[in-house]
């Protein structure tokens, strides 16, 4: 990895900020996470040098590797580059420019992922307050903004507004995008996790398997998205008794996830500490086996996947995403040295649902 990660670099020394910023993204999406903090910190340098430290240019470089950071579980990292581009643009464009609106709906994001639900909520209504008055309702990036805000909602029980924007923004996004995009996967896994809450669970299994089909085409084989609704799956068939099938979905999940993320990650631990709920419940038939060791953990989390959004597009296509506008992260965590606390998550007593973001 790290020898990629250096031929990335010398590779785009002579590269435009702009491509550093799309290779960057791709790698992103891909589940690459250290070569793409190597094509952004590439791409930060260019900006600073050629536009100034607190140019729009740099604001947006910021912004994207905050994004990573996120994905990545370094929420305190994050948080300050977001709250540098959130300086530096108020400063070029105003306090009520539409192009806040994408700091706003990633620090909503990034609040939502550290259990701060209700300070979330008021950056992500921001967001689409901006937006909207901006691009009008029926716009993509509304729908966005919208997904986002729902994921806070649901969080703090307010699930009839949740469901409201989710299906509202499913709909946007099936209709510009068609069926088979990232977005759409990533409201699907929600809209299920939500039916999940909701103790619908026909509705919840239909929406996590259609969002794992998609993923699976779109995506490549390990990566963290398609881990993310396996292991929320897993969990609803946990919850009605389905263990023989929520087994081998448990398995794959943390597999892939300690394969892209590493052991510590929020995503990996709450879904190993899933497995080993369904590995020490006395109800399970002896049959599914232990296959994982015990991780000494107690009270996963419930993880939502918030929306970050980029400051720069990508060229449609990468990674299934045709809009080439977003890029769903879930936001996410606790055993970090951030100071994330898991507890302060909404907890699922058979399991931590992961919930998607998507992003610009």
């Amino acid at each position: 990895m790290k020898e990629l990660e250096t031929a990335c670099t010398r590779s785009a020394k002579r590269a435009s900020r702009e491509s550093l910023v799309q290779l960057g993204a791709r790698h992103r999406v891909e589940g690459s996470y250290g070569t793409a903090e190597a094509l952004y910190e590439q791409a930060l340098s260019v900006a600073m040098n050629k536009f100034g430290r607190d140019s729009r240019q740099t604001a947006r470089v910021l912004n994207d590797l905050a994004v990573l950071y996120k994905y990545m579980g370094r929420f305190s990292d994050a948080r300050r580059l977001y709250r540098k581009a959130l300086f530096i643009t108020k400063r070029i464009y105003g306090r009520n420019h539409p192009e806040l609106a994408t700091i706003y709906h990633n620090l909503g994001g990034l609040e939502h992922a550290r259990g701060k639900y209700a300070r979330g909520e008021i950056f992500a209504r921001r967001s689409v307050a901006l937006r909207k008055k901006t691009f009008g309702a029926d716009h993509a990036e509304v729908a966005a903004d919208k997904a986002a805000l729902a994921a806070i909602l649901d969080a703090q029980g307010k699930r009839d507004e949740a469901e409201q924007l989710y299906v509202q923004a499913l709909a946007v996004f099936e209709r510009a995008f068609g069926p088979e995009n990232y977005e759409v996967a990533v409201n699907l896994n929600n809209l299920a996790a939500l039916y999940h809450a909701k103790s619908d669970v026909e509705k919840a299994e239909q929406f996590y398997r259609r969002a794992l089909v998609i993923k699976e085409k779109i995506l490549k084989p390990n990566h963290p998205d398609t881990a993310l609704t396996l292991n929320n799956l897993a969990v609803l068939y946990k919850s009605v008794g389905r263990f023989s099938d929520a087994e081998p979905l448990y398995c794959r999940a943390v597999a892939i996830f300690e394969e892209t993320l590493g052991l510590d990650h929020p995503h990996v631990i709450a879904c190993r500490d899933n497995y080993t709920r369904l590995q020490t419940d006395p109800t399970v038939p002896n049959e599914t086996g232990i296959r994982l060791p015990l991780v000494g953990r107690t009270r996963p989390p419930l993880f939502f996947r918030q929306t970050d959004l980029l400051a720069e597009r990508s060229e449609p296509g990468i990674a299934g995403q045709q809009s080439g506008m977003f890029t769903v992260h879930t936001e996410q965590e606790p055993a970090h040295p951030d100071g994330a606390n898991l507890s302060n998550v909404v907890q699922n007593f058979e399991g931590a649902i992961l919930i998607a973001q998507t992003g610009e």
